[in-house]
């Protein structure tokens, strides 16, 4: 059988080979050619066409079990890499809110104890975002209220250093 088809093979292509030399020079030779290649052709389909049907349907199953493999690879692909973004996302917003909520309490304490008249305490001021922000005017508020309290201090003693003067004077006087 393959030699038969080798042979049909040899006899189409010597066929096709005698067209193209006959084509311009004898139009008769030509078609002559043509009409001997055509059973020849036919013949080599028939004998062909269930193997290349065959061939193709392997070709088809081995394409669909493939596109299987890659659908399914790109689901778990898929899913992995949404569990993972869902796993970071969550750890940096814990990290975020973990440092929003330490910045955060610094600053309640920091403003307890400023409030709490322990004006030497300053608030730890890291960036320049707003809890920093209002870190830097808190410690402000303090510095100012401190520099205003040692100014009140010392107003206050050189007020009871002249009430003594004019104590001792008054006694004087009254002597």
């Amino acid at each position: 059988r393959i030699y038969a088809i080798d042979q049909s093979y040899a006899q189409l292509a010597e066929a096709w080979r005698s067209f193209y030399q006959y084509l311009g020079v004898s139009q008769g030779l030509a078609l002559a050619q043509i009409m001997r290649a055509d059973p020849l052709s036919q013949r080599l389909l028939m004998v062909m066409l269930p193997q290349l049907e065959q061939d193709q349907q392997a070709r088809l199953r081995d394409a669909k079990a493939e596109s299987s493999r890659v659908t399914t690879l790109t689901q778990r692909g898929s899913v992995g890499i949404f569990i993972l973004s869902t796993m970071l996302a969550a750890l940096l917003a814990y990290m975020v809110s973990h440092q929003i909520t330490k910045r955060l309490g610094a600053l309640n304490i920091g403003t307890a104890m400023i409030g709490g008249m322990s004006l030497d305490h300053r608030i730890e001021v890291k960036g320049s975002d707003e809890i920093s922000s209002l870190g830097r005017a808190f410690n402000d508020m303090a510095e100012k209220v401190q520099v205003a309290r040692q100014d009140l201090t010392a107003a206050n003693d050189q007020l009871a250093k002249r009430n003594s003067e004019l104590d001792a004077e008054r006694q004087v006087s009254e002597s």
